[in-house]
């Protein structure tokens, strides 16, 4: 009475594990659609091992790494619904553990994404012993550690470190797992992965955790490492400390907090600067309000000229910090 067919009424009602069947019933095993999705690559999706063994069995082991258009592999679909057996199935039948796809992913790091309660450990457990490389950067520079970095995947963070994920693997040009959590994740997902490791591990800039929550003005953890009683004025190998660092990012939470707790406003760095001449360097009006405000000495004379901050806003005609 409608003129759909099943197939119609299937798609109209989502029913993709339906329409799946249709599609392999009425198409064979080997049916390719518009945008590249395969037979196989929706058994992978919809978990039907039944379907991956009958079709690499027939002659698919020449598409079980075959990419679609969507960027998309069925080891990466097996890998988002967290189906352990299709996942399982797949890696033995010859599917590449470590591919990365068009957009940068591999089945590591989709896994870590999809949590997928009890399955989620058995999944990334499988991946592992296929030889996954744990601290597989994606394109964006992020492990899959990194990736889990919201409260609702804390429990992904702690089975990644249960398995080997390392807290402290860096990169050129990206940060570790620690320095990430530091400056952009909340605190219980800090502590769990600084469980790991300690507070004086340093990144190849030279921050510690202390100088990376101050950088990205992550308060409730810069609040939590200073419970732990580092030196709160310390500098990194290239003359930076957390609040030279914080006046620099405009970070005005974080240099609220380092006054609070005792930091020295006016240390002289390496380079003869304080962090109130380092906040005018960089232009950064709110944060010479903010040190302003937590008295840092405007008349301090400081650098091999012994100039105050004053006279060097004047020198370069900054009007704004000279008002």
């Amino acid at each position: 009475k409608l003129g759909k067919s099943i197939m119609d009424l299937a798609i109209d009602a989502k029913c993709d594990t339906l329409l799946f069947q249709i599609q392999s019933e009425t198409r064979g095993l080997d049916w390719e659609s518009e945008d590249g999705t395969t037979s196989l690559t929706q058994a992978a999706k919809y978990g039907r091992v039944d379907q991956i063994i009958s079709i690499v069995d027939k002659g698919g082991k020449g598409v079980i790494n075959q990419e679609t258009r969507g960027g998309t592999t069925p080891l990466l679909e097996a890998c988002k619904g967290a189906h352990v057996d299709a996942v399982q199935a797949l890696l033995h039948r010859g599917a590449d553990v470590n591919r990365l796809s068009k957009y940068g992913t591999n089945a590591f790091l989709t896994s870590a994404k999809a949590n997928h309660g009890e399955s989620h450990r058995t999944t990334l457990e499988a991946l592992k012993e296929a030889g996954a490389e744990l601290n597989m950067h994606n394109s964006e520079g992020k492990t899959a550690l990194m990736a889990a970095r919201s409260d609702k995947e804390l429990s992904t963070v702690t089975i990644l470190l249960e398995i080997g994920a390392s807290a402290t693997h860096q990169v050129p040009g990206a940060p570790s797992p620690l320095a990430y959590a530091a400056e952009h994740c909340s605190v219980e997902l800090f502590k769990v992965v600084l469980a790991r490791t300690s507070l004086d591990e340093v990144n190849s800039e030279g921050h510690t955790s202390l100088m990376l929550a101050a950088i990205g003005n992550n308060g409730e953890n810069l609040s939590y490492i200073l419970d732990q009683n580092p030196s709160v004025d310390m500098e990194s190998q290239f003359g930076e400390n957390a609040l030279s660092l914080a006046a620099t990012h405009s970070s005005l939470d974080a240099i609220e907090i380092l006054a609070q707790r005792g930091a020295l406003m006016d240390k002289v760095l390496k380079d003869g600067n304080t962090a109130l001449v380092r906040a005018i360097q960089n232009d950064n009006l709110d944060s010479v309000r903010k040190l302003i405000e937590c008295k840092a000495m405007i008349n301090f004379a400081c650098g091999k000229d012994l100039q105050s901050p004053l006279m060097i806003a004047v020198k370069y005609q900054k009007l704004d910090m000279v008002r």
